[in-house]
């Protein structure tokens, strides 16, 4: 007996916030511009690796953690390059804060 594996897609708005390390993702834009509001999710980008990428025709970000793969887009293509360099920005400055760290380790030996 063989079963196919489907790909489970399902496109729902969502309003994000972009912190040094964090995306955190909210299912309504009042929430998200609510103090008290909890986000639906949240990505540690420390953890994940995120990158520009172009499916079936449709510009998006794709995140992947380890608990999968997620894909985000906009309504304009030129704010998901505004995403995009967000997010480019981020990866550069945890490279340097890495190399930082090796570079005070060593000195510490």
């Amino acid at each position: 007996f063989k079963e196919k594996m489907r790909i489970m897609q399902t496109k729902k708005r969502r309003y994000c916030i972009l912190t040094k390390n964090k995306l955190f993702y909210f299912k309504s834009q009042s929430e998200q511009k609510s103090v008290r509001a909890n986000p639906y999710g949240c990505f540690d980008l420390l953890l994940a690796r995120v990158e520009l990428k172009t499916i079936r025709g449709e510009p998006l970000l794709e995140i992947k953690t380890s608990e999968g793969e997620y894909h985000f887009t906009t309504q304009r293509e030129e704010e998901l390059k505004e995403w995009q360099k967000a997010f480019t920005d981020i990866e550069e400055s945890i490279e340097a804060i890495e190399k930082d760290c090796a570079k005070n380790k060593d000195v510490l030996k």
